[in-house]
């Protein structure tokens, strides 16, 4: 268990000498590979993007459908009671003289 290993993995990842040689080894083949390894995984993904899209923005838009929905209830509720404050504060104004 080398301490170099560590630092490299993250603090306190106990990690044999091997195993980060192979990480090391995967790290580079991907990133010397990336285009080629993600024309290949978007090549066999292909099917799935279309359902998949249509379905991200279907709770895209209801999202924002209920944000604009509480948005809606939010200055509603901020709108009515003011004037029920307003309404509250004249009836009790009008009812203190008959105290």
């Amino acid at each position: 268990t080398g301490d170099d290993d560590q630092g490299t993995l993250g603090s306190g990842y106990d990690c044999p000498g091997h195993h980060h040689s192979l990480l090391r080894f995967f790290v580079f083949f991907l990133s010397a590979n990336a285009s080629k390894v993600y024309a290949n995984a978007v090549a066999k993904t292909q099917k799935i993007w279309g359902p998949y899209l249509e379905s991200i923005m279907k709770v895209g838009q209801m999202q924002i459908l209920r944000q604009q929905i509480a948005n809606e209830l939010n200055y509603s509720c901020k709108f009515d009671s003011k004037h029920l404050a307003a309404a509250l504060e004249n009836l009790n104004k009008s009812v203190a003289p008959l105290r």
